[in-house]
């Protein structure tokens, strides 16, 4: 009786501290925000697309950029690290700039806030829909790690920098040591030494230093020790974190990532480049993404398309004449590594795209379902066997094909 009255409450204080923490966290959108910086609508049965950002200690710039998403189905989670040198087309300013700057360049915009145009940068560059946004303050981070009594980290060189304007100074030893927050946060910041000299292994070595240092923490968090605190540590820091997902949303997503059925962490795939600055003298350090790994990568871990499982499924496509969306998103199921044909369409199109199950396999009309919701189309998925088609999945474009998020 005493244990089960212990583990009652144990779970009411649990419960009590998640909706406190979700009041806490949760910043839904003002109304009166311009309409171009508004996030995707998710679809039903869609991945839900987080961008996380941590931020610097002006809280301008994002030095942070993660993208979450979550099948809350197959309780699938990805993390893809985006590197702030990322050479994107800044969302509301129209040039191409550092991924880090799109936040600075909305902070004083109240109809196109910063963490929102670091959304539609991402949104672009990975041509996804992403929903929401998690944004964290330094201040969090470093009290998180203080609060789980600091992290023990093989620092694999000696990081000395020295930045007086940011007021940046790094200062790692060599070798395995146990570092506190404010010292964790310099690790997961630290670029090159006050030489020039960075990672042996250039940006990527760096990238896989950070993924590595996210992964530990994420373990340490559900470390034996920690866990039953986990309610506490994250109150203690939710001050800092700024959600957009509404309470009851943000809830139902923290236990699907909680869960960590089945976690994969990756990192945009590049390569390093110093470029000219076109209205500047002088060079400057970008990141520039590989526009086919990142295509394959997204595909996999963002769509949750099997190359090897698409080539196996004949796909026929309604594509109407002089359409340039519905020819784009038809090419883009080419290039997820469908056999695509295409077919006239009907007369009329349905209000929402029907994909067609030909063979009585729902499997692979789910399969083509996922990419077309993935690309913003609400889809209608229909069995209709036929012994004499020769594709096994019909796709019937709808009328909401002209309003997907990727524009007309």
């Amino acid at each position: 009786m005493a244990a089960a009255a212990l583990i009652s409450l144990g779970f009411l204080y649990t419960l009590f501290t998640v909706s406190t923490v979700v009041r806490e966290v949760s910043h839904p959108l003002p109304p009166d925000l311009a309409p171009e910086a508004r996030p995707a609508a998710r679809q039903p049965g869609e991945r839900t697309n987080i961008l996380v950002m941590g931020l610097d200690d002006d809280h301008r710039h994002a030095d942070l950029v993660l993208l979450l998403s979550i099948d809350e189905g197959s309780r699938k989670v990805a993390l893809l690290q985006i590197p702030r040198e990322t050479r994107a087309l800044i969302a509301g300013a129209d040039a191409f700039a550092q991924l880090a700057g799109a936040h600075d360049a909305g902070v004083v915009d109240q109809r196109f806030p910063g963490s929102l145009r670091v959304l539609k940068t991402v949104e672009s560059l990975l041509d996804v829909p992403v929903h929401d946004t998690i944004t964290v303050e330094p201040e969090g981070f470093r009290k998180l790690v203080d609060d789980v009594g600091g992290m023990q980290v093989n620092v694999p060189f000696a990081m000395d920098y020295d930045d007086p304007v940011q007021q940046l100074h790094i200062h790692l030893a060599a070798g395995p040591q146990k570092l506190h927050g404010e010292q964790v946060l310099e690790f997961v910041r630290w670029r090159h030494n006050n030489d020039g000299g960075g990672h042996p292994e250039g940006e990527a070595g760096r990238l896989r230093m950070q993924q590595e240092l996210l992964q530990a923490l994420l373990d340490q968090l559900v470390s034996p020790r920690n866990l039953p605190r986990l309610p506490s540590l994250v109150m203690a820091v939710a001050a800092h974190v700024h959600a957009t997902m509404a309470p009851a949303r943000l809830i139902s997503l923290v236990l699907a990532v909680a869960s960590r059925a089945d976690l994969t962490v990756a990192t945009l795939p590049g390569i390093d480049a110093s470029l000219p600055q076109p209205d500047q003298q002088g060079r400057r350090s970008y990141y520039l993404p590989d526009p086919d790994g990142t295509a394959r990568l997204v595909d996999r871990l963002i769509r949750g398309i099997d190359p090897g499982a698409a080539a196996s499924i004949r796909v026929e496509v309604a594509v109407p004449d002089d359409h340039d969306k519905a020819a784009r998103i038809t090419a883009r199921l080419a290039a997820q590594g469908f056999a695509v044909s295409t077919i006239a369409p009907p007369a009329a199109m349905p209000a929402a795209t029907q994909v067609i199950d030909l063979r009585g396999d729902a499997a692979r009309a789910q399969l083509v379902a996922g990419s077309l919701v993935s690309q913003g189309l609400a889809v209608e998925l229909l069995s209709q066997p036929d012994s004499k088609a020769t594709a096994d999945v019909r796709v019937i474009f709808g009328s909401d094909v002209r309003s997907t998020f990727n524009g007309s």
